[in-house]
């Protein structure tokens, strides 16, 4: 332990050590903190002693003095009081003084203790040693601030005083002698007066001009500072203004804003180390905004508390091994402008307390959105924004039970989808599951929910159906890492498919090198384009409907686990800062973009597109499966039920290739087809469009778009009817147009008892005809001729079935009926 004594603010130390080591001073600081008015006649502050050495002593006696600007005093009568302590009791009943006067002065004595009975500080850490009240007989002056400075010189000038003793060589030595402290040691506010800095200097309350530094408090006192700031700790006074702009105010201590702080483009960064007893910073005050937001310092931890609301637009940042404990005060904003993130954390530090994460949904159409939670502990009613109706806030979540919002017809409006769902079998789309209002949300997990637009909508309204701009919220803790997504795999039931979700506030990377684990699940992820109505797909080489590699904060997507015991996980790791609108650094070569369109509502595309190291058979593993969409459909076909939206395929069948397609629509009318990209294919490859049904065909080096008429019969939506073909010219395509396409025709459609089967174009003429289940077992098979063919199929159970026709000409034709 080591001894302090302030005698007129002078210390008596011990220190421990070898015989006759050096003496050195002791690490400390004399600060004056936390100023503030209670009323225009009134003005508090404390007092601290910092014990920043790595020893531990005691305080036994002293006095502490300053000089005070005397104009600031405005030619009223101070009378100091103590209002608190956190000295000892038999510490905190010495004497203090107010001089009133052409120089203002302030003396404090601090009572003399024995030792062992004075004030123990231990090593890195400060006692307040009191709080001082002015009281004024009149109001401070406004234009002037009170300059304190510690007094150095005179009667009461701050020194240590140390005696040397020295015993015998394995004693522990004790060094005492008499030195003067200097302003190094002793720190007092800097004020802004409105036009410049005045900070204490050593002459009696005269003023020093200098800026504030990291080891300097900075108090905004009177009117406004504008741009950036780097201090200590930080007051805003009230009435006071700071326009902070686009700058970064850079504290070390803590921040108080009590006045206008106006910092909507600017950066807060807390800096704290603990070398200084820093490293626990606080933000209080009024609540802000701010676009960045900064928090601890390489090599240093501590935490850094938010009391204050603090909303950020932009991104929250954290640096070494620091913690932020928001208390339920931050709130990461969302707007048309971009939506706020946390930034990857380092391993082992923490935001600790509720977050508010906001997401922003653009009156774009009255659609589903697939949204996630990027906290634990969100619900939908929040998402309805606690029930309230307020314009550009919260969504109404409908249904037939549960917590709703009431609406013509009741409807659900909110889903969950569950893969191992046993209700509807194998058909995908009976995996969802209703969703009421008041419902917990599952970090990691996907939800699909029908947004209008904002809670001031009238859903009891038929004609109130535009869409208008809202903003929903969750609150809940922050994600611990890494952390791991609801995956299940029934090949029977959902057939892999998962609704997930990003679990974090943040945009993710499905391609970071480091953060994922994937056991057992496809390389694509299948996102929602709400302008195009359809699903988009990235699988790490190849996008489609503008979806691309990052996946945004509160996105939910599709994934297909392809295997028995799937496990799907993402950490911190995984998060990005940008987005990055443009996916590839150079052209795809030999990749055909082709797009299937009504208007500028509703759109789907696939690609076909060659490479090395691809097998032109669909394969699970390589070939991204479609997942249907609700209006329109374009894929790849390869037979019953499989469809692929991206299709690669061998380069080396470049030059004689010949692509069905898929292209169904929910309701009926002319589309377009329209092809990007041809330009990229090897130059002495042809690439037509063949329509089977209109029997056309139409050169996409010469035409990018095709008018495509959709009506009601089966024919004009069969799989097959539209061919993609690719030869050489030393090949030549004509014999690849001419050849006639045939289609296998089943009525009735669906059927009871039996059908009926014959062929677009001949006869069957040996031809085996295999008929599937929807799981691909075969519950039929036998060898026809003839211009029809009818099969029984009473004893077949209700549901789905294929069929496969293979004719002695190695055609191999598909179709499918319904019982």
């Amino acid at each position: 332990m080591k001894y302090l004594h302030i005698a007129l603010v002078s210390l008596c130390l011990l220190w421990a050590g070898k015989a006759n080591s050096q003496a050195v001073l002791s690490n400390f600081e004399l600060r004056m903190e936390n100023g503030q008015f209670n009323n225009p006649s009134a003005y508090q502050f404390d007092v601290y002693l910092y014990n920043n050495s790595a020893s531990s002593f005691e305080l036994r006696a002293g006095t502490v003095s300053f000089w005070i600007n005397a104009t600031w005093r405005n030619a009223g009568t101070i009378t100091p009081s103590i209002v608190s302590s956190s000295l000892v009791a038999g510490q905190q009943t010495g004497t203090s003084a107010y001089t009133n006067g052409s120089t203002d002065f302030f003396r404090k004595s601090i009572s003399a203790a024995t030792s062992g009975s004075g004030t123990s500080i231990a090593a890195n850490t400060k006692v307040k040693l009191f709080t001082i009240l002015f009281t004024n007989s009149s109001s401070f002056a406004s234009g002037s601030t009170p300059n304190f400075a510690w007094k150095f010189s005179g009667t009461n000038a701050c020194g240590f005083t140390y005696t040397d003793t020295t015993t015998t060589a394995s004693a522990i030595a004790v060094n005492s002698t008499t030195v003067t402290a200097t302003q190094s040691n002793c720190f007092t506010p800097t004020y802004w007066t409105g036009s410049q800095w005045n900070a204490g200097s050593t002459t009696a309350g005269a003023a020093s001009t200098a800026v504030p530094t990291s080891s300097k408090d900075a108090v905004i006192y009177s009117g406004t500072y504008s741009g950036a700031l780097l201090c200590r700790n930080y007051a805003l006074y009230a009435g006071t203004t700071h326009t902070l702009g686009s700058s970064t105010l850079e504290a070390t201590g803590n921040i108080n804003t009590i006045g206008t702080f106006s910092a909507s483009s600017g950066t807060i960064n807390l800096t704290g180390v603990s070398s200084n007893q820093t490293s626990n910073q606080s933000i209080t005050g009024n609540s802000i905004t701010v676009a960045n937001l900064g928090f601890g310092t390489s090599g240093n931890g501590g935490t850094k508390t938010l009391v204050a609301r603090i909303s950020v637009s932009d991104v929250v940042t954290q640096s070494g091994s620091a913690i932020l404990a928001s208390n339920g005060n931050l709130t990461l904003l969302s707007s048309a402008s971009g939506t706020a993130r946390i930034a990857t954390l380092s391993s082992g530090t923490d935001i600790t307390g509720n977050i508010k994460v906001e997401r922003y949904i653009p009156a774009s159409y009255r659609r589903y959105r697939y949204l996630s939670s990027p906290v634990v502990g969100g619900t939908t009613l929040q998402w309805r924004d606690n029930g309230a109706s307020t314009a550009g806030r919260g969504i109404h979540i409908t249904g037939s039970t549960g917590t709703v919002d009431p609406s013509l017809n009741n409807g659900t409006s909110a889903y969950k989808y569950t893969e191992n769902l046993s209700a509807g079998g194998s058909d995908i789309n009976s995996k969802w599951q209703a969703v009421d209002g008041n419902t917990g949300l599952t970090n990691g997990q996907g939800y699909n929910v029908f947004v209008r637009g904002d809670r001031t909508k009238n859903l009891l309204l038929a004609t109130d159906t535009v869409p208008n701009n809202t903003t929903i919220w969750v609150s809940g803790t922050y994600p611990v890492s890494p952390v791991t997504l609801p995956v299940t795999y029934n090949p029977t039931l959902g057939n892999g498919w998962n609704l997930v979700g990003n679990p974090f506030p943040s945009t993710i990377d499905w391609d970071a090198v480091s953060g994922w684990t994937k056991t057992n699940i496809g390389n694509a992820i299948y996102i929602y384009n709400t302008t195009a109505n359809t699903f988009g797909t990235y699988d790490g080489t190849t996008s489609t409907n503008g979806v691309t590699r990052y996946i945004s904060s509160g996105q939910a997507f599709f994934i297909q686990a392809n295997a028995s015991s799937p496990a799907l996980s993402v950490s911190e790791s995984a998060k990005v800062a940008a987005l990055g609108s443009n996916l590839f650094k150079g052209p795809e070569l030999n990749c055909l973009r082709i797009k299937l369109s009504q208007d500028a509502s509703a759109w789907d595309e696939t690609v076909i597109r060659f490479m090395d190291n691809k097998v032109d058979s669909f394969n699970a593993n390589e070939d991204v499966r479609k997942l249907p969409n609700s209006t329109l459909n374009l894929g790849s076909y390869f037979g019953p039920e499989t469809y692929a939206i991206v299709n690669y395929l061998n380069k080396s069948s470049l030059g004689n290739k010949t692509v069905p397609l898929q292209a169904k629509v929910k309701t009926p009318g002319t589309y377009t087809l329209s092809f990007s990209q041809v330009a990229d294919f090897d130059a002495n490859v042809e690439l037509f469009l063949k329509d089977n049904y209109k029997n056309t065909s139409t050169n996409l080096r010469l035409n990018n778009t095709y008018v495509l008429d959709m009506d009601t019969t089966s024919a004009a939506m069969a799989d097959g009817r539209l061919e993609i073909i690719f030869s050489t010219k030393a090949n030549g395509v004509n014999a690849l147009l001419a050849e006639p396409k045939t289609h296998v025709l089943v009525y009735p459609n669906p059927a009871k008892e039996s059908i009926h089967l014959s062929l677009s174009a001949g006869s069957f003429e040996a031809a085996t005809i295999k008929v599937f289940t929807a799981t691909g077992a075969i519950v039929y098979q036998g060898i026809h001729s003839g211009n029809a063919v009818e099969l029984n199929i009473e004893n077949l159970s209700e549901g789905m079935y294929f069929i496969t026709v293979e004719t002695n000409k190695n055609q191999r034709l598909n179709t499918k009926f319904s019982k």
